[in-house]
């Protein structure tokens, strides 16, 4: 059986979509993912269990104008229906709205059954990411299309449900966003990160780590305030955002604002910005961290019900956590008890959060206990059996789930 996976990126960092693929061909599955082709990356790349496939577009050099941007994706929906129609899929798993269009088209075309996986509330995303135009267009487009689906999926259970009502679909399937089960943290507590060494930051400082891009609406402006209260030993490393990128004039200017609001708070010793890692190296160098930060605000119905990737890779790594008190986020926390949440966007409070597990040792380490007992159970090795459950049913089998070893 053929399952055809598309994803409007290179597929170089999109974790989810990778621990899929491995699953999905892991349980026998033929597997393709059909990307975008990024400059230095081979258009057909061959992994241990699956194909990557990149397509490329004559238009994708071209600025990102609003009027180019639409003749960017009719190329990118002409290309990838010709090549995913050739592949003779059997599933289709079209990840994300922009997918959406595709993958129905595909599917029309070649009888295969079509999944909607949604990695976020689209209907309803931040404007700093997407004009309100294209905020409302995405509304309209889920709404009609998610419904032709067979399967709709998403990753926690507010966003499911906020679909289910906008778009009038079908029950809509939850499958987090579990990174794998990893060894467990040493039971002498921290050790060194790689970013010790590479930033040359003191073996004993307390390490505050913020995973994942940079961008309006994350909470980094208010982690950055916050480090001036707190514990003065304590450094804050911003993994996933590219130091080099933001120091390029005309880069990014959101990026370039953040280092000068670092240096406006005199902390240019006590924060870094640290290029994104390969997705299998997150865990080696988060697990030498102390506390694990998700400061999202509630800018959008997106960000309130986010249930990102980085809150179960600190879990992974055994670290505390200080999240927004977010519904989805701070039920993990509370029902984990793995650390502390606190009013979003208030960078005292946040302090004193961060502050209350650095001075109590004894806190700290339960709280590193409780991440790692978590961590048994929060992760993709459980999860995916939830996934399997569902190509299992578009196969129209009634065979038991496949079982997977850890």
């Amino acid at each position: 059986m053929i399952a055809l996976i598309l994803v409007l990126n290179a597929v170089t960092h999109d974790s989810r979509v990778l621990r899929e693929a491995e699953t999905l061909a892991t349980c026998g599955y033929d597997v393709d993912i059909l990307g975008l082709h990024e400059t230095g990356l081979p258009v057909e790349e061959h992994a241990q269990r699956y194909r990557v496939r990149r397509v490329k577009l004559v238009t994708r050099p071209l600025p990102k104008h609003k009027v180019v941007q639409v003749f960017k994706y009719v190329e990118c929906l002409l290309r990838m229906t010709w090549r995913g129609v050739r592949l003779r899929p059997n599933v289709i798993h079209a990840n994300d709205i922009a997918c959406l269009p595709i993958g129905l088209i595909i599917a029309k075309l070649s009888g295969a059954k079509l999944i909607y996986d949604a990695h976020e509330y689209w209907p309803d995303v931040s404007e700093s990411r997407y004009p309100q135009l294209v905020s409302r267009t995405t509304k309209i487009i889920e709404s009609r299309l998610a419904r032709k689906a067979d399967v709709v999926m998403t990753v926690c259970d507010s966003i499911a449900e906020q679909m289910a009502r906008t778009s009038k679909t079908h029950t809509v399937q939850v499958i987090r966003n579990v990174p794998a089960l990893q060894p467990a943290r040493s039971s002498q507590g921290s050790s060194p990160s790689p970013l010790h060494d590479r930033l040359s930051i003191a073996r004993k400082a307390p390490i505050i780590l913020h995973l994942g891009m940079v961008a309006p609406g994350r909470g980094v402006e208010t982690l950055l305030k916050a480090m001036q209260d707190v514990s003065a030993s304590a450094v804050a490393i911003l993994l996933g955002s590219d130091d080099v990128t933001c120091r390029v004039p005309g880069k990014s200017t959101y990026a370039q604002s953040l280092h000068a609001y670092v240096e406006q708070l005199g902390l240019a010793k006590r924060v870094y910005f640290v290029a994104p890692v390969i997705p299998t190296d997150v865990y080696r160098y988060a697990v030498g961290a102390t506390i694990g930060v998700a400061p999202i605000e509630p800018v959008c119905l997106n960000n309130r019900y986010s249930l990102p990737n980085k809150l179960f890779q600190y879990i992974q790594a055994g670290l505390p956590v200080v999240a927004s008190d977010l519904p989805e986020m701070a039920k993990v926390v509370r029902q984990y008890e793995i650390g502390e949440v606190f009013p979003a966007g208030d960078s005292d409070r946040l302090a004193a959060a961060i502050n209350s597990l650095l001075t109590d040792p004894v806190r700290l380490r339960l709280c590193q206990q409780n991440s790692a007992k978590a961590a048994q159970e929060l992760n993709w090795n459980k999860e995916q059996a939830k996934l399997i459950a569902i190509y299992e049913q578009l196969k129209g089998m009634n065979s038991p789930v496949p079982q997977l070893h850890a």
